[in-house]
């Protein structure tokens, strides 16, 4: 029992170290955003945590606060522009002390790095802020026997995780409620967001980083915040914990690069405005073709027409102008014939189609 407790500890020294480390990465700019080339930093007082391991079972806690003595968590950032968009550099970009903890006497070392600029958004009139973030993390303990005796070989050992996925938002809701900052500042707020991707091991020493990576969950959660009083538990999660290699709300991709979709037309909704009409033999009658665009980009739409009966005649397309977000519409004249009779009119638009009839009397 003891030495299942020792290796319990011992996982539970290196999952924490590895979700403190992505978390400080989180920090973002501390000062007032105003125009590109202004540099910023910031300190975070609050991290929590929620993952799964195989051993641990799901751990979901605040691993870092105030009252703790560790400090806070540093970052160095640069706007871009007078938008709020923000990078943080590679090199130089990150200041976070090494981790040392101690868990049963096992000393668990981690050091934090980037595999690429981490970029960001920050909007001082309402608070609200983003930040997406490659990260590399490498642990390592002198003696890799004292987790799992038995299991894991003695001598030193060194992982390098490489790259954790961190996505984050005031806005988001999984594993604590984001919360926007003060608008104008970052304090009395909160960032809150996931990895969805599994990060590759990369042995560095020893021989056993496979097996810390089978204990750690494809999913895992992060949320760090600033705030004056001290909290000593996560705050309720407002969504649902998010699907393997999925990507935030808003954002698309498979969880490994998500991005901010291109602006781009959604046309569908195709209907004629009135599905029946009637004209006089040798007269022209109108018909309103209608489609809907759902997307956030303007469209054209090129709708192609055919009658069921020679009694009318019609273009063969007609072509709508599609604002994003609305309906557009154009008027088809169909000329009747001299004969009377009635004829189907139907209107394409790639796989949708709809009927309207009209009667020559």
């Amino acid at each position: 029992m003891g030495e299942a407790l020792k290796m319990r500890a011992g996982m539970a020294a290196l999952i924490a170290a590895a979700s403190l480390a992505i978390l400080a990465l989180a920090a973002a700019p501390g000062a007032k955003a105003a125009n590109a080339g202004d540099e910023f930093q910031v300190g975070f007082n609050h991290v929590g945590i929620a993952v799964g391991a195989a051993i641990l079972g799901d751990v979901n806690q605040m691993i870092l606060k105030p009252s703790d003595g560790i400090g806070t968590l540093e970052m160095n950032a640069e706007y871009t522009n007078s938008s709020g968009d923000f990078v943080v550099p590679q090199d130089g970009g990150l200041v976070f002390p090494p981790l040392n903890l101690n868990f049963d006497g096992i000393e668990i070392g981690g050091t934090l790095g980037l595999d690429d600029d981490a970029t960001g958004n920050y909007n001082e009139a309402t608070g609200a802020m983003t930040l997406a973030a490659k990260i590399s993390l490498t642990l390592g303990v002198s003696d890799a026997g004292a987790l799992a005796p038995g299991v894991v070989p003695n001598g030193p050992l060194e992982c390098k995780l490489s790259p954790i996925n961190a996505y984050m938002s005031t806005g988001y809701g999984w594993p604590a409620a984001g919360d926007p900052f003060t608008p104008g500042g970052f304090t009395e707020g909160a960032l809150s967001g996931a990895w969805t991707v599994k990060p590759p091991f990369i042995q560095l020493q020893g021989t056993s980083c496979a097996l810390l990576r089978g204990i750690f969950a494809d999913v895992g959660g992060l949320w760090l915040g600033n705030y004056t009083v001290e909290s000593a538990n996560l705050p309720a999660s407002t969504a649902s914990k998010p699907a393997v290699n999925s990507c935030p709300v808003g954002l698309e991709g498979n969880g490994t690069n998500c991005a901010v979709p291109l602006p781009r037309a959604i046309l569908g909704g195709l209907s004629f405005a009135s599905s029946k009409a009637t004209a006089k033999r040798g007269k022209t009658v109108s018909l309103v073709v209608r489609v809907r665009n759902t997307g956030n980009a303007a469209g054209t739409a090129t709708v192609a027409l055919s009658s069921s009966s020679k009694a009318v005649t019609l273009p063969k397309t007609v072509r709508i102008n599609v604002p994003a977000g609305a309906t557009g519409q154009a008027t088809v004249k169909v000329k009747a014939g001299k004969k009377a009779g009635k004829a189907t009119i139907t209107a394409k638009l790639a796989s949708a189609s709809t009927k309207a009839t009209v009667t020559v009397k």
